[in-house]
């Protein structure tokens, strides 16, 4: 199922057209909640958690971000409520201890190249 659930998540990325980051972020946080969860998650709500993590990435990454009434309508038939969707969002945050950066390799990457412009300017200076 969570194969599933991922794919699923990137089609809405891709949907939305919203920078890589976002959607490692997002699936970084569905498998953090996952683990982390101290109840049974029924499968009707890995779409509603799916959904809601992307929300809380396009939060931290994107610039331009689409309303939350379009976030609902991404879920198709499983006919979700923005409410619905905030619910989620604090449980997901409660649950991670709002602790949302999350080590990608993404971050080692930009911390290496920005470590490497500050050596570069450096060299190019003595």
């Amino acid at each position: 199922m969570r194969i599933i659930l991922l794919g699923w998540v990137f089609e809405v990325c891709a949907k939305l057209r919203v920078q890589r980051t976002t959607s490692h972020m997002a699936l970084s946080f569905i498998d953090r909640f996952f683990e982390k969860a101290t109840y049974r998650i029924p499968v009707t709500e890995f779409q509603t958690i799916g959904i809601t993590a992307v929300v809380i990435a396009a939060k931290m990454e994107e610039v331009y971000l689409p309303d939350m009434h379009h976030f609902a309508t991404l879920a198709g038939k499983n006919n979700l409520r923005v409410s619905h969707l905030r619910i989620m969002e604090r449980r997901i945050l409660q649950t991670l201890n709002f602790r949302l950066q999350p080590v990608t390799l993404v971050a080692w990457a930009d911390c290496y190249t920005k470590l490497w412009d500050r050596y570069a300017s450096w060299n190019n200076l003595h």
